[in-house]
């Protein structure tokens, strides 16, 4: 995971004095060895100042005013972590978008600098997915997590659901961030044949609708040979990005 994190948080917090939060995690960690991560604990990092933090802004446990609190320390003693970070990622009337980063061990200055420098990019990255796709697929549920070795990636050359050619385009597609409208227009199909797509994809990847779709796509491990999708392909992109700056 990206920058050796042993997990990853994306949070949907409300910027109303009720606080709501959302999130969907993954885990390097075995649940059975430290419990569940399931909660955000953006709100005890950046406290008050969570409806207005800067967009591209790193937030540091360690630094925190919060950042003795029970729930804090628990987290640590439980998962051996040294270090939580928090990025904001992006914004809207009533919501800020965060990405939550667990590491065992405090970050060297030199990485920590490398985050930084990242984090544009990262914000740019995020603006230019789908709208929706995250917020309406995977953070307007209940919080929960989910541990990468429970299952194969989709899109791997193994193509362990069976899917056809047509059907690895459309998850392919989906784990680009496209919606439902954009993705059919790219493929130049009706949506009544994308629908019938992506029964034929539930099915043999035994997903109940297009959250479980999504999450497996974006959130579950790859194989040993491939690179983690989640924060890694954020990062991939940011470099290219960089690159051609």
């Amino acid at each position: 995971m990206g920058f050796g994190a042993k997990a990853a948080t994306l949070v949907k917090a409300a910027k109303t004095q009720d606080g709501k939060i959302r999130s969907i995690s993954v885990d390097l960690q075995r649940e059975a060895q430290c419990g569940a991560l399931d909660r955000s604990f953006a709100d005890l990092i950046l406290g008050s100042y969570i409806a207005h933090a800067k967009l591209g802004s790193v937030w540091y446990a360690s630094m925190a005013a919060y950042g003795d609190a029970p729930e804090l320390l628990e987290l640590r003693n439980q998962r051996a972590l040294a270090e939580t970070v928090v990025i904001v990622l992006g914004q809207d009337g009533k919501w800020v978008y965060l990405l939550e980063l667990h590491f065992a061990n405090r970050l060297s200055s030199g990485a920590g600098a490398m985050l930084t420098s990242l984090c544009d990019t990262l914000c740019q990255t995020w603006s230019c997915l789908s709208p929706g796709v995250f917020s309406e697929s995977l953070l307007d549920r209940q919080p929960e997590t989910l541990n990468v070795t429970l299952a194969a990636p989709l899109l791997s050359d193994l193509n362990p659901a069976g899917l056809s050619r047509a059907e690895f385009r459309v998850c392919l597609l989906l784990s680009h961030g496209l919606n439902r409208d954009v993705l059919a227009k790219e493929l130049k199909i009706s949506s009544s044949t994308l629908r019938s797509h992506l029964r034929q994809i539930y099915d043999k990847a035994e997903c109940r609708n297009l959250s479980d779709l999504l999450r497996r796509l974006l959130l579950v491990g790859p194989s040993p040979t491939q690179e983690t999708p989640l924060v890694t392909a954020i990062e991939r992109r940011a470099i290219s990005h960089q690159s051609v700056a």
